[in-house]
């Protein structure tokens, strides 16, 4: 608003004015020599992927002591379907993730993934989205929540949904989100017989996000962020002092900017 009580006439004079477009980042811009070809199914491209690995780790359990090495193997699988409509967008996804140890085979693990994400272009400078994902994964040992007297890593399973959408009218631009979290973890058997309990951590979580921005120049923006979350868990607690439920909220102002070609920054 100060750049408008400034300038006042400058901007009358560009209300018609297309807004100036944001550069791309060195890593986020098209490689058309590099890039996979993929498939075609009629208006859908398709793009399977497959990566391979082996490492070693000289702490499988992430313990203080009595630690133990082993050799890993992992494969990654990884497809996504496309849209390739002029107008509007649809993205389809599935995966997995194997990890295979040479001697340990308790902590070996298969995660899943599945999503999907569908935008409605309302207009050339608007458009409103919903996207819909699931993972079913083992947890790390090296996860703050994993105990090590667990006799197998957690599974942990992750739907998430969500709304988002954007706008733009010559320099301003709005953009929205809202997303819902839904967390369960698995009870896990631990050494010297019984169960870990963690249906404790199951919980939902809601994040809401609106962010304004102002197009100074091709390079440089304002902006002013509000950001909302709310996190309620499905066990009641014992008492008061237990209750891990909350709320919060950020508010941010500030400009993002391009110092250089290949270099951006926000402050």
């Amino acid at each position: 608003m100060l750049v408008l009580a400034a300038a006042v006439m400058p901007v009358a004079a560009e209300a018609q004015a297309p807004a100036p477009q944001a550069p791309v980042a060195v890593l986020d811009r098209a490689r058309p020599g590099y890039a996979a070809r993929g498939l075609r199914a009629g208006a859908f491209l398709i793009r399977p992927r497959i990566d391979l690995g082996v490492e070693t780790t000289d702490n499988v359990f992430a313990t203080e002591r009595n630690e133990v090495d082993d050799v890993v193997y992992g494969a990654r699988t990884q497809v996504d379907v496309d849209s390739q409509w002029s107008r509007h967008g649809l993205r389809l996804s599935a995966g997995t993730g194997t990890v295979k140890y040479q001697d340990v085979s308790s902590e070996d693990r298969t995660n899943y993934n599945v999503s999907a994400d569908g935008r409605l272009d309302v207009r050339r400078d608007a458009y409103v989205g919903v996207r819909a994902s699931y993972e079913d994964y083992k947890e790390a040992r090296t996860a703050i929540d994993s105990r090590s007297t667990a006799l197998e890593p957690t599974t942990i399973k992750v739907g998430r949904a969500a709304a988002y959408g954007a706008f733009t009218l010559n320099r301003v631009r709005l953009l929205g989100s809202v997303e819902r979290v839904d967390l369960e973890a698995k009870d896990v058997p631990v050494a010297g017989g019984g169960v870990l309990v963690q249906s404790t951590r199951d919980r939902k979580e809601t994040y809401g996000t609106l962010r304004a921005e102002y197009a100074l120049s091709p390079d440089t923006r304002l902006f002013a962020a509000a950001i909302a979350n709310e996190r309620k868990y499905d066990r009641r607690p014992a008492t008061p002092a237990a209750d891990r439920d909350s709320t919060g909220q950020t508010y941010l102002v500030g400009a993002s900017t391009s110092l250089t070609r290949g270099v951006s920054g926000e402050a």
